[in-house]
């Protein structure tokens, strides 16, 4: 969230080079509609030419008389650099006063080596000839980019953001005044930034951009693999974090070492063909690997409408390393082919989740590491997560949407017209569509229709996906076949032999029981 106060851009600039004292109290008070003299100010604070001595003259000669609602209190910050504490403490200060209307006036230190640097595309401020001693105000703050708005009415461009860790080191060992009297921030933490979350847990290893553009993708990921509460997500981000090196790398890095090396012909990860060990070597944030799982995995995305070909990533296993599609290898293993990782996230099992993952506990130290880092967001890594179904209806319901039109009682007629029209649309035979149909084809109501086509459909895909070496659909056919299908039989002897050893499935036997059940059919139901 982004906030700046209003301020009156023509009276910015001090009005001589020892009034930036006076001028930083005028930019405070002219934001509360209070306008005041620079001359005024400067003869009232005591500032001489060598300028304003004290930090503390301004809070008691100016700012106290004027606003004495607001409080204002000089504090030191004597050590530099600054602690965390002290950090912490000032952008809350920060944050309570913007939010109550009121600037903070603070006096800076800046050496060469620690001129103020622009962010957020501000210009920079002119700051040249050594060492600075200067006064400034703080008019807003940036909490995405943990940004703090600066006044400066010595330097042009005279306004612009500079990043709030460095604003914190620029003050030791002067002071800065901040408004003591404005209402104490919520109990409840302050809801941290999804980007920040999301750069704590996995470690700052890109650029916030590119965790900024992978943000949406991991939100979605972890709703969809049901990770909803503390445990379950600090669980997903060491796991993705390890095997991602922090969302890095979305391709294994190859070689080969002695352990990618065993990945040819490896029988549990599906590699039956020369070359298949590097080609489905490890893709996506979760290190997705095998012709197997590879197959699988697009077979489950393809159902479920996710990509438009069942095979897309066994003939272009690179498409995995996409933003689009990478995560749909975390999904699918996260749910389907290790659905209990949820169960030992709960359980806190780490050593359990490494082995459903890894098969081992390869990097355990790291995913420790992570996981334990993690833990320690508490409930602040909730914010992670996507707003709730119910936080978007509650904030629909606050939209403001046209009166609907009050509904009219049918009359019985009415329904009866209605009650026939659907009859009629469900229930009537109608002929083929087809330009291969008979002259005389029996026709068909319409749920007849779509079981035919459902029928069809399933057929043609089921007998694909064999051919192309999925083990569950070889299965299939193979169970048809011995049934006395004859279109199974036909597609069951064009099966690449390497596939049905892998499965234990014998060809001959097949053959003879195809034989035998070709004399008397067995009825069966897929």
């Amino acid at each position: 969230m982004e906030k700046i106060l209003p301020f009156d851009k023509p009276s910015v600039a001090q009005e001589t080079g020892h009034w930036c004292g006076p001028a930083s109290a005028q930019i405070v008070l002219a934001s509360r509609g209070i306008f005041v003299p620079e001359t005024e100010l400067a003869r009232e604070i005591g500032t001489h030419t060598g300028g304003t001595d004290h930090i503390g003259w301004i809070v008691d000669r100016t700012l106290k008389r004027r606003v004495p609602e607001a409080g204002y209190q000089a504090v030191p910050l004597r050590q530099d650099p600054p602690t965390k504490e002290q950090r912490d403490l000032l952008w809350e200060r920060i944050i309570r006063s913007i939010d109550a209307g009121w600037g903070l006036v603070q006096n800076w230190v800046a050496p060469p080596s620690n001129y103020p640097r622009a962010v957020k595309g501000s210009r920079p401020f002119h700051y040249s000839g050594g060492t600075i001693y200067h006064y400034v105000t703080l008019m807003g703050y940036d909490t995405r980019e943990h940004a703090v708005f600066i006044i400066d009415p010595g330097f042009s461009p005279f306004w612009g953001w500079i990043s709030a860790a460095q604003n914190a080191t620029l003050i030791p060992p002067k002071d800065y005044a901040w408004p003591s009297a404005v209402p104490a921030l919520k109990s409840q933490p302050a809801q941290r930034d999804p980007l920040d979350i999301l750069i704590a847990c996995m470690g700052n290893t890109v650029s916030r951009d590119r965790y900024r553009a992978l943000l949406p993708h991991v939100q979605k990921a972890l709703v969809d693999c049901q990770c909803n509460n503390v445990n379950r997500i600090s669980m997903w981000m060491a796991q993705c974090g390890h095997e991602s090196v922090g969302l890095k790398y979305f391709r294994e890095l190859w070689g080969p070492t002695p352990d990618q090396m065993t990945y040819e012909g490896r029988k549990e990860l599906g590699n039956t063909q020369p070359g298949d060990g590097r080609k489905f070597l490890g893709r996506g944030p979760i290190q997705l690997t095998g012709r197997l799982n590879y197959t699988r995995m697009n077979q489950w995305a393809f159902e479920r409408g996710y990509v438009s070909s069942p095979t897309l990533f066994v003939n272009t296993p690179e498409k995995l390393e996409e933003d689009q599609y990478s995560f749909l290898g975390v999904i699918w293993y996260w749910t389907v082919a290790r659905s209990n990782l949820n169960t030992l996230s709960d359980a806190k099992d780490l050593e359990g989740a490494t082995r459903a993952i890894n098969g081992g506990l390869n990097g355990l130290p790291d995913r420790r590491n992570r996981w334990n880092h993690c833990l320690s967001l508490g409930n602040t890594i909730m914010g992670i997560l996507p707003p709730t179904t119910e936080e978007a209806i509650e904030k629909k319901a606050e939209e403001k949407v046209p009166p609907t039109l009050p509904l009219e009682t049918p009359t019985i007629e009415e329904l009866a017209r209605d009650v026939e029209l659907l009859k009629s649309t469900l229930l009537d035979l109608v002929p083929s569509q087809s330009r291969y149909a008979h002259d005389n084809e029996d026709r068909w109501n319409t749920v007849q229709l779509i079981r035919n086509i459902d029928a069809m459909i399933h057929e043609e895909y089921a007998e694909r996906l064999a051919l192309l070496g999925d083990p569950w659909h070889i299965q299939r056919i193979a169970r048809n076949a011995r049934r006395g299908d004859r279109t199974a039989h036909s597609i069951f002897k064009r099966i690449d032999p390497k596939a049905l050893q892998e499965l234990g499935i014998e060809p001959s036997e097949v053959e003879q029981d195809y034989q035998a059940a070709e004399k008397d059919p067995i009825e069966y139901e897929d």
